[in-house]
């Protein structure tokens, strides 16, 4: 079976789509954030390859490299519910820019004193660093400043999974009515998985949210160059 993956990339494809649609339907027929099609076409993708007796490396070069160069260009379709909402972005950019930031570097800091806090190790700390801001942009910054790339990755799933699932409960507790305040505070916090339940609650917050992954991607990559030696000097 291992040598029909590395002969045919397409196995892996269609392994991948196959798992997604799956996962896709799952989703829209219970809406439970748990339940969002990232997490579950990895579970169905990891025991499919598992009782086939594929290591993933082997499903990895095979075809699941050229679904790992669709994660760019998936994250720029985020742009076309940003043009259809300029006009509020253009009337609130100050307010949008100055909450991103906010949130980037609160993200960040919280990460390394709840680190520091429960004594993990170094390189733990730096694979946690980036797991508020999108996958793709996540595994370039991992690279950057030597973290585990699958901590990295792990951790910016579960990052998105429990905004996706806690953002209306926050919204309803603090009466949260705004959909720029809300589309912004997910799309910081919980980048692509948490905009898929923003867009859910109203194209406004889905297009803040999808902004806000932009901004807070970029933000947070300048902000771990300069804190990245202070922190990792402290540590």
């Amino acid at each position: 079976m291992t040598a029909l993956f590395q002969d045919n990339p397409l196995i892996s494809i269609v392994i991948t789509l196959i798992a997604y649609i799956i996962a896709y339907y799952i989703y829209n027929k219970t809406k439970l954030p748990i339940l969002t099609p990232l997490v579950t076409t990895v579970i169905l993708v990891g025991l499919s390859i598992y009782f086939m007796g594929v290591p993933y490396s082997v499903y990895n070069e095979s075809g699941g490299k050229f679904i790992n160069a669709l994660v760019g260009p998936a994250t720029v379709v985020l742009a076309l519910p940003i043009y259809r909402n300029l006009p509020i972005l253009k009337a609130n950019l100050l307010v949008i820019l100055l909450s991103i930031a906010i949130g980037s570097a609160i993200g960040i800091v919280g990460i390394y004193f709840t680190a520091k806090i429960m004594g993990v190790s170094k390189n733990i700390l730096l694979s946690l660093l980036p797991k508020s801001i999108t996958t793709a942009i996540a595994v370039d910054v991992a690279d950057s400043i030597g973290a585990v790339k699958s901590i990295t990755v792990l951790a910016v799933i579960v990052s998105g999974v429990v905004g996706a699932i806690i953002a209306p409960i926050v919204c309803k507790i603090f009466r949260i009515k705004s959909p720029l305040a809300i589309g912004i505070a997910i799309g910081t916090a919980s980048h692509a998985v948490g905009t898929s339940k923003a867009i859910e609650m109203g194209e406004t917050e889905g297009a803040m949210s999808g902004l806000a992954i932009g901004i807070a991607g970029a933000l947070t990559v300048v902000l771990l160059l300069i804190l990245y030696k202070l922190l990792v000097t402290i540590w």
